[in-house]
């Protein structure tokens, strides 16, 4: 008996949490010595993270220092220099530029990481040459909308509640530092923003009818 729409959805959606590298793919990971072409920026070696968070309060300080950080959208030239930047970096590390599965996703189930801290960093600053004005993480999240298949249709009732459902289990506040976007844009297949801004929107909505109701 074929599965129901909503079984099948859940199905896929724990294979895209339990995603691994092939183990080929893993072991070239380890061994990789990244090489960048450039000298990087000073203020892309501020981020003690390997462009998976924002930017602490310091962070963003230490870093504007050099430059006004660019927040907003992203222009064509810049989305053409990150496209450049990462053939540039399949062509050095001899890496099939059609396969950014294992570095868009360098973490098993958020505990083992495919690469060390330090070539983590160095793969985001060989994405992030000639984008000086961006962060190491605004790049990392522009890299994944380029390079990994997103829905950008209407949510559907079924999203909307999978998204509440989660929220509610793990009783997370919308501006915590946490991993629960990052997983449910995994589960959705949406980008993280999109679903914090959802979650947002959701709980926007839910305010507007209990005062509507008081």
């Amino acid at each position: 008996m074929p599965l129901d729409p909503q079984a099948r959805y859940q199905a896929d959606a724990v294979d895209r949490l339990n995603y691994k590298p092939t183990e080929e793919e893993r072991m070239k990971l380890a061994n990789l010595e990244i090489r960048l072409r450039h000298q990087p920026l000073p203020q892309h070696c501020v981020e003690k993270t390997a462009g998976t968070r924002t930017l602490k309060p310091f962070e963003k300080e230490q870093f504007e220092q050099y430059i006004k950080i660019k927040n907003g959208p992203w222009s064509e030239d810049e989305d053409l220099e990150i496209k450049r930047n990462w053939r540039d970096f399949c062509n050095d590390h001899d890496w099939d530029p059609k396969n950014p599965k294992p570095l868009l996703q360098m973490k098993h189930k958020n505990k083992e990481f495919y690469m060390s801290l330090r070539n983590r960093k160095m793969f985001m600053r060989f994405l992030a040459n000639g984008l000086d004005d961006r962060t190491l993480y605004s790049v990392f999240q522009r890299f994944k909308v380029l390079y990994d298949k997103h829905k950008i249709s209407k949510y559907s009732e079924y999203e909307d509640q999978t998204i509440l459902d989660y929220m509610k289990d793990y009783k997370v506040k919308p501006e915590g530092r946490n991993r629960v976007f990052a997983d449910l844009a995994i589960i959705l297949k949406r980008t993280r923003a999109s679903v914090w801004r959802r979650y947002r929107a959701l709980c926007k909505a839910s305010e507007n009818e209990q005062q509507a109701n008081n």
